[in-house]
């Protein structure tokens, strides 16, 4: 099964779980969503931030079985299919959420190509209000106990970050320390390698073909490819969000349902304010 949709193909689906996983908020969802989609607020859904962010960063993960409630009041069971959109590029929470439901161990999830922009310019129809027009009634909790897919931890990486791969995917700008205002001091994790995520993206805002992305992959210094790219592979970015769309990337890259590199959840803004805790 793809990871991507169209909203060509989406138009042909007749019985879908659609996720409103924009992070402009929930005024946006009241605005204008797709019919029947029920909204995914990273702060409340997709993450549960700690009152120290040195403790996850800015947004860790919600306790599974928190996760699981929620996913079932969407409507979500094993046999749903489920359509994930954000505004446009998939990188701003709706990765994000395909990676926790692929974690909760949920088969068939695909994100939408383009996002809301392109179902719009493809002639969709927005739908004003609460998600009132779910035809998805609510499900007891998604039964699991434990996330699936590999993660690694602020002790993980400071005491052996030299076993990993550590492909950081913000900015340039970011990465170097040139340009930070989410989380000083700038600068990026020991033994991490630069990969943007806008370079996997092309100029209308979708994910390049697999192809070009299995050529980036392949051309960094550690050569990633789709045998080697286990575990010991780690994404990082800001705060666990983006870098849930490289790991979509790698998968397209590769061909696979699931990733097998693992995620730094916490990310730059846990490993900043750890290891700088005056923030300077």
């Amino acid at each position: 099964m793809s990871i991507w949709i169209t909203p060509e193909e989406l138009r042909g689906e007749s019985d879908v779980v659609l996720i409103d996983a924009r992070m402009e908020g929930l005024g946006a969802y009241f605005a204008g969503h797709l019919e029947s989609a029920v909204f995914a607020d990273l702060e409340r859904d997709l993450s549960q931030p700690e009152a120290d962010v040195r403790l996850g960063g800015r947004h860790p993960l919600p306790p599974i079985e928190v996760f699981a409630a929620t996913v079932g009041s969407w409507g979500i069971d094993r046999g749903a299919s489920v359509v994930v959109y954000d505004a446009e590029t998939g990188a701003l929470a709706a990765a994000r959420c395909w990676w926790m439901l692929k974690a909760l161990g949920h088969a068939d999830v695909r994100v939408l190509s383009g996002g809301l922009k392109a179902a719009v310019h493809a002639g969709f129809s927005l739908c004003e209000g609460d998600a009132a027009g779910n035809r998805h009634s609510p499900k007891p909790p998604y039964p699991a106990r434990t996330w699936l897919l590999p993660t690694r931890s602020f002790e993980e990486i400071a005491e052996h970050g030299e076993r990993y791969t550590l492909l950081d995917v913000r900015s340039r700008k970011r990465f170097e320390g040139t340009q930070e205002h989410l989380d000083p001091p700038g600068g990026h994790i020991p033994f991490a390698v630069n990969l943007p995520y806008q370079n996997l993206i092309d100029d209308t805002g979708r994910m390049l073909p697999a192809v070009e992305l299995r050529r980036i992959f392949e051309a960094l210094p550690s050569g990633l490819n789709g045998s080697h790219a286990g575990d010991n592979t780690v994404f990082s970015c800001g705060s666990g969000v983006t870098a849930c769309y490289a790991l979509l990337a790698l998968c397209e890259a590769f061909g696979s349902e699931s990733p097998t590199a693992a995620l730094y959840v916490g990310s730059y803004s846990e490993w900043s304010r750890r290891m700088h805790p005056d923030g300077a």
